[in-house]
């Protein structure tokens, strides 16, 4: 689908979603922005709290990621956030990754520190996916229990649960997408 960009502004992808997508596109106009706030009010029947409304920019990021390259829904929560992750720019949790030698090191990576900032990035990656019609709420309230599940199983295990769910979201649901694809487009309903 395309968009009525807002005149001369122009969104870069790496900056704001997905570090590793190296694209720039036009930001959506105000008035599409305001037609995807609709659909969430249609849904919810309420305005998103205020820490949990994704930006312009971050809509125009993601229609662009899924409605136009036509990928999975996937945001980088070392870059998206609550009011376009002003707040939590600095956000990193430390991992302990094996060594060659034998043994771990300890390694400082871009992400959220903790369940706290996880939460919420999620919370407007939430309202993102319902604003854009692009993933049921369903499906991302068993997401969110999942994460929250294993976090209150191995609380140590931060660093681990948090680099596995970047992992899941970026590629795995990608084989999900396709695998699903393949089977519909062969006539046989999920």
């Amino acid at each position: 689908s395309t968009l009525t960009p807002a005149l001369g502004v122009k969104v870069k992808i790496a900056s704001i979603l997905d570090q590793g997508d190296d694209g720039e596109v036009s930001q959506a106009s105000a008035t599409q922005v305001e037609t995807w706030f609709q659909v969430y009010i249609t849904i919810k029947r309420s305005y998103p709290a205020e820490e949990d409304e994704p930006t312009a920019a971050q809509l125009t990021a993601l229609h662009h990621r899924v409605g136009v390259v036509r990928a999975t829904p996937y945001a980088d929560f070392a870059l998206w956030g609550p009011f376009g992750r002003k707040a939590q720019r600095a956000g990193k949790f430390r991992a302990w990754l094996p060594a060659p030698g034998g043994g771990y090191f300890c390694k400082e990576l871009p992400g959220p520190e903790c369940m706290t900032h996880w939460l919420s990035s999620w919370r407007v990656f939430v309202v993102a996916c319902l604003m854009l019609e692009i993933v049921s709420e369903a499906a991302l309230q068993s997401y969110e229990r999942t994460f929250e599940k294993l976090v209150r199983l191995w609380p140590t295990a931060w660093h681990l649960i948090v680099i596995a769910d970047d992992k899941c979201r970026a590629e795995h649901m990608e084989r999900i997408r396709r695998r699903t694809a393949s089977t519909v487009s062969n006539g046989h309903p999920r």
